[in-house]
């Protein structure tokens, strides 16, 4: 945070802007017979995701004492500090801001937080709704990492510390213009992002269609009948496929950091095969003398036959001249007339597999494919020459796809981005103007000064 302050900003430590502090309380089961105690909604840390959505809807009853009641009770411009929680990727520290929409107007019963947090008020001449999002912003910039302590699953804030933190600070007037535009930003944003996050699920329906037109004809239907070709046929898997065959495992599991890779199902990744994943190797002599019957070649189609999740599909590459396959795994080599490529897309499609699970649907622990079923797959077979025109344009609008799938990760990351530049921009002065009516922050500060010596005084 660049100290440079605008000339009639101030900064000062979060400390001089509260009036009130306390913990929360979990208090007890809200089923509990507790003498001179009241039923109330508490706010826990799990709150704090969906907060925007739900505003404390989710919050779990209990039972408090109403000396604690009155002490806790949260009040409209309330600020929740996560003073326990997080873990390795999630530092402590976030924040809630307690609207009218979190408290009573919603709930039979008031609303508390959990001991996980801490209550905060600030003085009146601030606007707390500002301070959060200033709090929001030094989270977001990982400024709670180094205040933080505690075990590596559980995070304690240290909050004396925090408190200490300075805070640049407008006059009101100016804090309230931009604590309310950087509402209508963000509102915005939150708009563009649901829009955005149903892209992938589009994408994935896309993908979907193209290989269940590429197997069942409607991709190449135009084409067929420029070729006068009409000639599908199906046939077992057994009868187009040169070898359809499972793999196994080597005795006492002798695998070697070096010779024939190893395949298991978690070298299928996005079908395709990752090996790059915690790799295993055979040596040739185990492979000849153990499991020779599923050695695998590059161009050969795989899938998984034990799950949850089924059909995973990959085809072998080229990068070793020959591998080998688990038991939970099935290798396909196809015959001349049946393009690997093809068989690849139809296995994508995923009906075959589809169909046999929903055969079994009830069957309790039903997840395997057997060797038997696999032979027994119906395939559809175009004409070669047509099995490779649906390769092509398969591949070409799947490239398409690919772009969009690329645009999208990039909008989503300039999303994710964009809340700390908002707020970067704020807390320089560079989101709203400035007005010579505003006054300074000074005074607000001296006015604050004046409120605590009153305070102690009391």
């Amino acid at each position: 945070m660049e100290k440079r302050l605008l000339n009639n900003w101030s900064e000062t430590r979060f400390a001089n802007l509260i009036s009130f502090v306390i913990g929360g309380d979990w208090g007890y089961d809200s089923e509990k017979v507790i003498e001179d105690s009241s039923l109330v909604y508490c706010i826990r840390g799990g709150e704090i995701k969906d907060w925007n959505k739900n505003k404390g809807n989710t919050a779990a009853l209990r039972r408090l004492k109403n000396t604690s009641i009155e002490k806790r009770k949260l009040n409209k411009g309330d600020i929740l500090v996560e003073i326990s929680g997080g873990g390795p990727d999630q530092p402590v520290g976030r924040t809630l801001y307690i609207d009218e929409d979190s408290i009573n107007n919603k709930f039979l019963y008031p609303t508390v937080c959990t001991n996980f947090f801490r209550l905060v008020r600030t003085f009146k001449p601030v606007d707390s709704k500002y301070i959060n999002y200033y709090l929001h912003y030094f989270y977001i910039i990982g400024g709670t990492i180094e205040l933080q302590g505690g075990s590596n699953n559980l995070r304690n804030l240290k909050f004396n510390e925090y408190q200490q933190i300075t805070i640049p600070l407008p006059p009101l007037a100016e804090q309230k213009r931009i604590a309310d535009k950087l509402d209508i930003l963000f509102g915005q944003l939150e708009t563009i992002r649901k829009t955005n996050d149903r892209i992938p699920e589009l994408i994935k329906k896309f993908r979907q269609q193209i290989l269940t037109y590429a197997v069942t004809g409607k991709l190449t239907e135009e084409w067929r009948r420029e070729k006068k070709s009409n000639k599908w046929k199906s046939e077992l898997a057994s009868q187009c496929c040169q070898k359809v065959q499972s793999g196994g495992t080597p005795k006492g599991g002798q695998f070697e950091n070096s010779g024939i890779p190893f395949l298991k199902v978690y070298n299928i990744v996005q079908n395709k095969i990752d090996f790059e994943h915690e790799p295993q190797y055979v040596s040739t002599e185990i492979q000849n003398s153990q499991i020779k019957k599923s050695i695998v070649y590059p161009g050969d189609v795989v899938m998984n036959i034990v799950g949850p999740p089924l059909n995973k599909v990959a085809i072998v590459p080229d990068t070793y001249p020959e591998w080998n396959i688990n038991q939970a795994i099935t290798l396909f080599r196809t015959k001349d007339y049946l393009d690997n490529r093809y068989l690849y897309y139809f296995f994508c499609e995923g009906s075959p597999v589809n169909s046999l699970i929903n055969q079994t649907r009830g069957v309790v622990g039903q997840v395997n494919i057997s060797l038997s079923q696999c032979r027994n797959f119906m395939i559809t077979i175009p004409p070669i020459e047509e099995q490779k025109e649906i390769i092509s344009r398969v591949q070409s609008l799947f490239e398409k796809v690919d772009i969009i799938e690329q645009r999208y990760q990039t909008l989503k990351t300039k999303l994710e981005n964009l809340p700390q530049v908002l707020l970067h921009k704020a807390f320089k002065g560079e989101l709203v103007e400035q007005l010579p009516t505003d006054g300074n922050a000074a005074d607000l500060l001296r006015e604050i000064e004046q409120l605590q010596k009153s305070i102690k005084k009391k």
